[in-house]
């Protein structure tokens, strides 16, 4: 039952995704970490900490 659950939960927020509601912003911060030649770890406390 509860991996029923977790594969509803996975596809609502997956087309959630697809559908733009989080695509843009996602991407815009792949853009900004790849630009930023940080580590992943540094890359998200500084996202943390902005966010603050």
């Amino acid at each position: 039952m509860l991996k029923v659950i977790v594969t509803l939960v996975v596809l609502a927020v997956g087309a959630y995704i697809v559908n733009g509601g989080w695509a843009e912003n996602l991407g815009a911060l792949y853009r900004n970490y790849k630009q930023s030649n940080m580590s992943l770890t540094e890359f998200w406390r500084g996202v943390i900490c902005k966010r603050k």
